[in-house]
């Protein structure tokens, strides 16, 4: 056996190496903890750096959808601008054509109504004597009434007379009055201070008229 002075060198040998052993045992730990704790802190940083390139990412969408609902507001008030503006111009376009088209239309009317009116005589003369009827109630309390009308519409009104006097009450007596200045159609009647002018020109010029004022007046009184 090795003598207790050559022992010591070879426990010094082993304390030594169990010593280094222990020592790279503990270092490799606080490496490999180390490397641990190295790569947690990276992948926090990388977790914050993923977090704050999203939130800016998120805050940079946000402020583009802020930005994208005020450039759609303002180009939708721009468009609203543009169709009132439209709209405002048709209609003072529309209005302007209706006074440019009145008097065009009237005279329009008016000459239908005079061609309509002219062979409506030419086909029933005894038309007249209905029109005879209708004025007679402007002077039932007369007892005389005199009809001036056309010499050609002289004999359907006297026809007629005796069945509008009853149905004026049958106390009127109606002169019918031949009168060459008048055309077919017309008809003027007279009673005490009464005088009713029906000739076919004057009610053509207060149909005239009265269109002339309502095309004046326009749609609803616009």
């Amino acid at each position: 056996m090795p003598s207790e002075e050559a022992a010591w060198p070879l426990l010094a040998e082993r304390i030594l190496a169990d010593a280094e052993r222990k020592a790279q045992q503990i270092i490799a730990e606080a490496m490999e903890r180390a490397a641990s704790i190295l790569d947690e802190a990276r992948l926090e940083m990388e977790r914050r750096a993923q977090a704050a390139e999203q939130e800016a990412r998120e805050r940079g969408m946000e402020e583009g959808r802020r930005a994208a609902r005020l450039e759609l507001a303002e180009e939708k008030s721009r468009l609203q601008a543009k169709m009132d503006a439209l709209a405002q111009e048709l209609r003072e376009d529309h209005i302007r054509w209706i006074q440019e088209q009145r008097k065009p239309m009237v005279d329009l009317v008016m000459a239908a109504a005079r061609r309509l009116l002219q062979r409506e005589l030419a086909l029933s003369p005894a038309d007249v004597a209905t029109l005879v009827d209708e004025l007679l109630g402007q002077v039932v309390a007369a007892s005389t009434v005199y009809v001036r009308v056309h010499p050609d519409d002289c004999e359907s009104v006297r026809e007629a007379s005796p069945q509008i006097s009853l149905r004026h009450g049958g106390a009127v007596a109606i002169q019918v009055v031949p009168d060459v200045s008048l055309a077919r159609g017309d008809c003027v009647i007279a009673a005490d201070a009464v005088e009713i002018d029906a000739r076919v020109e004057v009610r053509l010029n207060e149909l005239s008229r009265v269109l002339a004022e309502l095309a004046e007046e326009g749609p609803h009184g616009a």
